[in-house]
């Protein structure tokens, strides 16, 4: 096994940005460490820095008590709320300028969980093979952009190019059957469908009584319906509470609802993260498009059932009227959906638990793994 996989993603690869997407890289270098941690310096990590002085250093990097190799190819920006750059376009320009010290050869795995790392990294390397990890339906992208929404070419652009890039990798693992769907029209060669993953903590028990304490977990996006969430907690009785845990270019238009019962959290670590699951009765979401928000998964693995608007796979992942709730991005029906968990607390939060197992990173991690070592070899 002389071969190395190159993993790409737009993250420092521990705690930047904060999200699923972040969750699940870290759940397969955990799963890999643990079962295999004889290859763990064959695997250079692509990502993003927030130290000036490591922009272009490729260095060691320790994780879980294994050393890999790390290369950040550009400055990340903390403050993700006012970024004034697209954090896709300068990727794509750190690695055009860097990415040429990883000496990629045909021997090498390109691990793609950014899809604007496709392309620079094909030019480089075009006979290397090719797997990326698609953490929502990647037709779906264009609408979460912050940048670019009004420039139809570049959208056009973008499209053209999701479509050239699905016919050209080697593997492309799908959360959901929509998404599974969509790469195959498009061409792609092989579509593998599996599951995002968590680490099921062992000391959690059924929560009894719901103390009306509302979570949002995420990225402070227009696509994620957070001002619904707020507005109909705000019409609730006053004994009724939400945290609003993350950071986003939404933040400065959401922020004057900030009240003793809207909390804003801003960025915050992982264990942070769990820390203010653990202090909550139910995470609501209420995204227009998801992929398997790995937010849901680790908020049923700690005893919280999930309110939601059922797009993307999280259908696939929750049992509505079980451990979660649809919502049909209302007030109104987020509100029912609220109303119907408390109504049942105890058995929601119960199959909450229950429902998580069914993801953990040992038993996914093991499938992505197997499936990669086709590649990387």
């Amino acid at each position: 096994m002389n071969g190395r996989l190159i993993l790409c993603d737009t993250s420092n690869f521990e705690d930047f940005p904060i999200g699923g997407q972040l969750t699940s890289i870290h759940n397969f270098l955990h799963y890999i460490c643990e079962q295999h941690p004889e290859r763990t310096e064959r695997i250079i990590l692509v990502g993003l820095t927030l130290r000036p002085e490591q922009v272009g250093r490729l260095m060691p990097f320790t994780m879980f008590g294994c050393r890999m190799w790390y290369l950040p190819v550009m400055l990340g920006e903390a403050d993700l709320s006012h970024t004034k750059r697209s954090v896709r376009v300068q990727y794509v320009k750190g690695l055009l300028k860097y990415a040429r010290q990883l000496s990629l050869n045909r021997e090498d795995c390109v691990y793609i969980n950014t899809p604007e790392a496709f392309g620079p990294l094909r030019l480089l390397a075009p006979r290397a093979r090719f797997v990326a990890f698609t953490h929502q339906n990647y037709f779906d992208m264009v609408r979460s952009f912050r940048f670019y929404q009004n420039r139809r070419l570049v959208l056009w652009g973008f499209d053209r190019y999701l479509y050239w890039m699905l016919r050209r990798l080697n593997l492309v693992f799908a959360l959901s059957a929509p998404a599974e769907e969509a790469y195959r029209r498009a061409g792609a060669r092989r579509v593998q469908r599996v599951c995002n993953s968590i680490v099921c903590p062992a000391d959690v028990t059924p929560g009894q009584i719901s103390r009306h304490r509302m979570i949002f977990v995420g990225r402070l996006s227009l696509n994620k319906g957070i001002e619904t969430i707020i507005q109909a907690v705000q019409s609730l009785p006053e004994v009724y509470t939400l945290k609003v845990v993350g950071e986003g270019e939404e933040h400065d238009r959401l922020i004057p609802y900030a009240s003793d019962r809207i909390r804003f959290t801003g960025s915050v670590t992982p264990a942070q993260v769990q820390d203010y699951m653990r202090d909550s009765d139910i995470l609501i979401m209420n995204s227009g498009y998801e992929g398997l928000p790995m937010t849901i998964l680790e908020a049923q693995s700690l005893g919280l059932p999930v309110v939601t608007t059922d797009v993307g796979g999280i259908g696939e992942a929750v049992h509505y009227g079980v451990d979660a709730e649809p919502t049909q991005a209302t007030v109104e029906t987020i509100q029912e959906s609220i109303a119907l968990i408390e109504g049942d607390y105890a058995r929601y939060s119960a199959a909450a638990i229950e429902n998580a197992r069914r993801f953990d990173y040992r038993t996914v991690n093991r499938e992505v793994y197997d499936a990669l070592t086709e590649f990387w070899q």
